[in-house]
């Protein structure tokens, strides 16, 4: 079964991106409630956010959305306040959100690996120099050791998302260089 990445332009695949986040969220680790059958948020309507999926048989098995600070703020301050830190960095930050695959695809962590470098490409785009998110803690070793994130704070319970969660830094080069791009 071989997966394909794709960044999601369309209205019918935003749609369909939509419908696999509450797939994996709300029915299959129960984490959110949805009223109906597709989770999205303020910062899908913005034109520079990008949203990539990894495609198997024309399904959706895993996605990944990439969103620059803008002037509906920052994404990840919502969970973690990054105000302070973004401050001592300097160039443009980007967050990744959304990350997720659908269960039976969990056990393939080149699918995730592959997501990050491909949403790092997408920042690079974009001019970023950092990631700043909020992650799972069992993606957190993974992500360390295959590209370099460092965790920024101490690990805390976010309520709205029902899980804990860890804030984490990382730069974009840096996880280019370890997936092996040329950075020019």
């Amino acid at each position: 079964m071989d997966i394909t990445y794709q960044i999601i332009n369309s209205s019918r695949d935003k749609l369909r991106l939509y419908r696999f986040r509450k797939q994996v969220f709300v029915d299959e680790e129960k984490r959110l409630q949805a009223d109906g059958d597709l989770i999205t948020d303020l910062y899908d309507s913005i034109d520079e956010t990008v949203n990539i999926a990894a495609v198997c048989n024309e399904k959706i098995v895993g996605a990944l959305r990439i969103t620059l600070e803008s002037g509906a703020g920052f994404p990840g301050d919502r969970h973690w306040d990054f105000s302070a830190y973004r401050s001592r960095l300097s160039g443009l930050c980007v967050n990744f959100g959304w990350l997720c695959c659908s269960r039976q695809f969990r056990q393939r962590k080149g699918l995730i690996k592959s997501l990050v470098a491909k949403g790092a490409e997408q920042a690079k785009k974009q001019n970023a120099r950092h990631l700043l998110s909020v992650i799972h803690p069992p993606i957190y070793d993974m992500l360390h050791q295959c590209f370099g994130v460092q965790q920024i704070g101490e690990a805390f319970y976010d309520p709205h998302m029902n899980l804990e969660m860890i804030p984490i830094h990382g730069r974009v080069d840096e996880i280019l260089e370890r997936h092996g791009h040329l950075i020019g």
